[in-house]
């Protein structure tokens, strides 16, 4: 457990901070970090990734005599056929990036998915209530603001973006990236590729951090 000032130091320092955090800027000024602080300061440099599962692991809309890969699977009595290639994309992913669950199966997807596919356990999950913003947004964005903060780069893939998903993102201040999955093939492996060069690439320093969001498809 992390206790007192250094907790509170580190915590706010990243949510203030005008660049992407490294294990090196955190634990500066500070003796060598233990373990929970080590996790910490992983959590906070690590981009995240943003993970829908519906249109991106749960897949609809392909032609049933030519399937992709997958299997069916019953999940509260309704049937979902979830992509068996995705569980090597996202163990893959999870060495560039933070995964989250952003998905209205919210702890369901960390209770079925594991078992299922063999996706990575124990991943955070995002919790949506309803939204009372004025003019109506994305009914994601708010929690994916609680829960990013402006400045940590993320990725959010989904199949269903609107136009206040590609403005936010525009304007956001950390790097920020959209990927808009087809619901009947879910992630790709060439997307995911992509997604680990863009990881590759982000800024280390706080000189390479002077630029805001963009919205990608």
């Amino acid at each position: 457990m992390l206790f007192g000032t250094r907790q509170r130091r580190l915590e706010q320092e990243a949510a203030t901070s005008t660049w992407i955090w490294t294990p090196r800027e955190v634990t500066k000024g500070f003796t060598a970090p233990n373990p929970a602080e080590s996790t910490l300061i992983k959590l906070m440099w690590q981009p995240l990734l943003l993970l829908d599962i519906d249109g991106v692991i749960s897949l609809f809309g392909f032609d049933v005599e030519t399937p992709p890969a997958g299997r069916y699977q019953l999940v509260d009595g309704i049937v979902h056929f979830l992509s068996t290639a995705v569980a090597d994309f996202l163990h893959e992913l999870s060495q560039a990036f933070e995964l989250v669950w952003c998905s209205g199966w919210e702890e369901k997807a960390d209770e079925v998915l594991p078992a299922v596919l063999g996706v990575p356990k124990g991943m955070r999950h995002l919790t949506f209530l309803p939204s009372a913003d004025a003019p109506p947004r994305h009914w994601k964005l708010a929690s994916i603001e609680a829960f990013a903060g402006p400045r940590r780069a993320l990725v959010w893939v989904d199949d269903a973006f609107d136009a206040t998903c590609h403005a936010w993102a525009a304007h956001r201040a950390g790097p920020t990236r959209l990927l808009q999955t087809d619901p009947a093939v879910g992630l790709r492996h060439a997307q995911a590729a992509d997604l680990l060069s863009w990881a590759a690439a982000l800024p280390t320093s706080e000189a390479d951090c002077s630029y805001g969001g963009a919205s990608v498809k």
